[in-house]
């Protein structure tokens, strides 16, 4: 079990393992020029079998204070030791004793590292078999199983001899396992042969290299490895085998693969997208204010969108002199705050408008920009036409006497309603706006409609129009409103339904109008039939009474003039009104000419009674030829026909239980009728006996006394 220790502790076993060897071991650290030459090594830690076989205690020290003759090499030399890693020996004479020694050099570290270890070998020879970590290299031994990095020695048929546990933990295998395989064992086979050339040549001429390789471990893992291989010499300089200092770059490898495999697509999306893309970097004044952008680097949609040719490496001010100052002051805030700005903005020198997404690129050093863009000036002018014809709607529903209302497809919620909307439903926009839904407009309608209202909007999701007329309660005044809407469907430009729309009015006046239109027809039909009936009553009668033609000419013409001064009072009447009693006596008064007998003229004439009795409109055709006979007779042989005559017209109402009845009374007075009545005459009579009890339920008495006329009508009238 591997135990964790503490920094002191290692350092304690380090110092231990130091001081435990028989060898003199030693750390150098290399001075360098400013060209990076080595120029000394300065000695930085040793153990006690240095000092005792120097004789020295080189604290500090330069090498030359150790090493004062190098046989011919230089400080120089230990260059190529911190270059390639490989271990070397060299024969260098002592300082104190003059006697010439047996060192071994190799570097502490990875590559970069800038120290060195020294071994100094016992005088006592080593003999075969001693194996490479006895004694002298223990501390070698002891450092390498410290380290992260992998370490590992192969003799010259390139079978490991060892390799320290970071190389065993790298390569997948237990701790001792490695030794005796072949390099070639650690190698995917697509790597092996660059590997297996650059291996040769470093056991033929020493030659080191550097490769990225990967190998497959026992667990089946496929791990990536950097490894820095140099030879190793004997004391003779022959090369007797190599080192392999590894570390693990899977990580990394995929770090850079995926990284690649991002470049690869971005740059295929940058090219693929309809999008303007392009990287600019801002260009600032004196006063760090922005002047121009230059163009680093665009896409292929570049020029579509811009109409710009050629712009990598040239500014905007010399592509397009006239640029609006603000495209300058908005990328100049984004490349000095970092903060992405998203708008969209109009360019009369491109004759463009552009939606843009721009955003700094790295440091705010680098001044670097990037900005999506892409120009919507058509979309710009549709929506400014759809703007325009929103307008216009809206003017022509505001001014619209008709109301209008526009509802969701789907969720049949409003809209859109117009002001006339308010005027015929009795609630605000606003109110049913609050709650959009079919509900509260429903419970306007009468129950008896709501079904055909639903119906309705079915027919119209389904691409139809439907004209509804229905019934509804206004809210405030409890008024029964008729309304007439069609309801259609608005379509979107895959001919699909998304709105329906509807338009009405209200016919609550047009309504009455034609039921009023309806009751007067039936009235005239009424009245025709009767005035027909009458006329034709009228001829028989007049015919049969008549002497000659010139007589019934006369006669018959007369009374259809009193049926026509009537039927022209009943055409005037408006909805509901009646002809008055007073007035149709004044009227046939009028026909005769006898303004003179205008009981406001003349003291023998005598009308009383209460103005304004209103008369059926069904017994006044009737009614009237019994006042014209009466009048004529008068004229022609009654109290009107001399001067001293008397006539007295008088009138009222009886009301019992609901019922009304008029009253008249007509008198003479002072004209004996049968000194002056032709034989023959008798219509009016007849009319007034027989006539109004059964076509007007009258009851009626007809006298003719020794001075005059007395007759007496009661007959049914309207109560309003």
């Amino acid at each position: 079990m591997k135990t964790t220790l503490t920094p002191a502790e290692t350092e304690e076993k380090y110092q231990a393992l130091l001081e435990g060897m028989s060898d003199g071991f030693a750390i150098l650290e290399t001075v360098q020029d400013s060209s990076g030459a080595i120029v000394d090594l300065i000695f930085r830690e040793y153990n006690s079998a240095f000092k005792t076989e120097t004789g020295l205690t080189p604290d500090g020290g330069s090498i030359r204070e150790v090493l004062p003759y190098l046989d011919g090499m230089g400080v120089s030399d230990f260059g190529s030791t911190l270059e390639t890693g490989e271990t070397s020996s060299f024969r260098a004479r002592l300082a104190n004793t003059g006697e010439r020694r047996v060192f071994r050099r190799f570097r502490l570290g990875g590559p970069g590292s800038t120290h060195i270890g020294l071994i100094l070998e016992r005088r006592t020879n080593r003999g075969p078999g001693s194996g490479l970590f006895e004694e002298g290299d223990a501390l070698l031994h002891a450092m390498t199983e410290q380290s992260d990095l992998g370490v590992a020695f192969f003799d010259r048929n390139q079978k490991f001899t060892y390799a320290n546990s970071a190389y065993h933990r790298m390569y997948g295998y237990k701790p001792g396992d490695m030794v005796g395989k072949r390099v070639e064992d650690l190698t995917v086979p697509e790597d092996w042969r660059r590997k297996r050339i650059l291996l040769d040549r470093t056991l033929a001429r020493g030659e080191p290299f550097s490769i990225d390789k990967r190998h497959t471990r026992p667990d089946g893992k496929l791990v990536w490895v950097r490894s820095s291989v140099g030879s190793q010499r004997d004391e003779h300089g022959n090369i007797t085998g190599g080192a392999i200092t590894s570390i693990d770059v899977t990580d990394l490898k995929i770090a850079e693969l995926t990284r690649k495999d991002i470049e690869d697509r971005y740059k295929l999306l940058f090219n693929s997208i309809d999008h303007g893309f392009c990287v600019i970097e801002m260009v600032f004044g004196p006063q760090d204010e922005p002047l121009d952008y230059r163009f680093l680097e665009v896409n292929t949609s570049f020029e579509a969108q811009t109409g710009l040719k050629n712009a990598v490496g040239r500014t905007a001010r010399e592509m397009l002199p006239e640029l609006e100052d603000y495209w300058f002051e908005i990328y100049g805030r984004i490349a000095k705050t970092g903060i992405p700005e998203r708008f969209e903005m109009p360019s009369e020198e491109m004759g463009a408008y552009y939606e843009v997404y721009a955003f700094r690129i790295g440091l705010a050093e680098a001044q670097q920009v990037g900005i999506l863009f892409s120009n919507v000036i058509e979309r710009v002018e549709a929506q400014n036409i759809l703007r325009e014809t929103e307008a216009r709607f809206r003017q022509f529903g505001e001014a619209s006497s008709d109301f209008m209302w526009i509802r969701n497809a789907n969720t049949l919620e409003v809209e859109y309603l117009n002001p006339a909307f308010e005027i015929v439903h009795d609630i605000s926009p606003p109110d049913l706006l609050a709650d959009p839904g079919l509900g509260p407009w429903l419970e306007m309608i009468v129950p008896e409609d709501r079904q055909a209202i639903e119906e309705s909007f079915e027919s119209v999701r389904e691409g139809k129009s439907v004209e509804c007329v229905y019934c509804l309660v206004r809210r405030t005044d409890g008024q029964l409103r008729w309304v007439k809407s069609r309801h259609f469907p608005l379509i979107d430009s895959q001919g699909s339904v998304q709105r329906i729309g509807g338009i009405g009015r209200d016919i609550t006046e047009e309504r009455q109008t034609s039921n009023r239109l309806e009751v007067l027809v039936t009235e005239l039909q009424h009245r025709t039939r009767n005035l027909l009936a009458v006329i034709n009553a009228v001829a028989g009668r007049t015919i049969r009474r008549s002497k000659s033609l010139d007589e019934f000419r006369e006669k018959f013409t007369a009374r259809l003039d009193a049926l026509e001064r009537v039927n022209a009072l009943l055409s005037r009447l408006g909805e509901g009104d009646r002809i008055s009693f007073d007035l149709l006596l004044e009227t046939e008064l009028g026909s005769l000419g006898l303004d003179e007998f205008n009981p406001d003229a003349s003291p023998n004439v005598v009308f009383k009674g209460p103005r304004g009795v209103r008369l059926r409109s069904g017994s006044v055709q009737t009614f009237a030829l019994a006042l014209h006979e009466l009048m004529t007779n008068a004229v022609k042989y009654g109290a009107l026909s001399r001067p001293e005559g008397e006539l007295s017209v008088t009138w009222s109402v009886e009301t019992e239980d609901n019922y009304s009845r008029l009253q008249v009374k007509w008198e003479e007075r002072g004209a004996p009728r049968e000194e002056t009545c032709p034989e023959g005459t008798g219509y009016g009579r007849e009319l007034i006996e027989r006539a109004l009890p059964y076509q007007l339920g009258a009851e009626t008495s007809y006298d003719l006394q020794p001075d005059g006329l007395r007759c007496t009508i009661v007959m049914p009238i309207s109560i309003s």
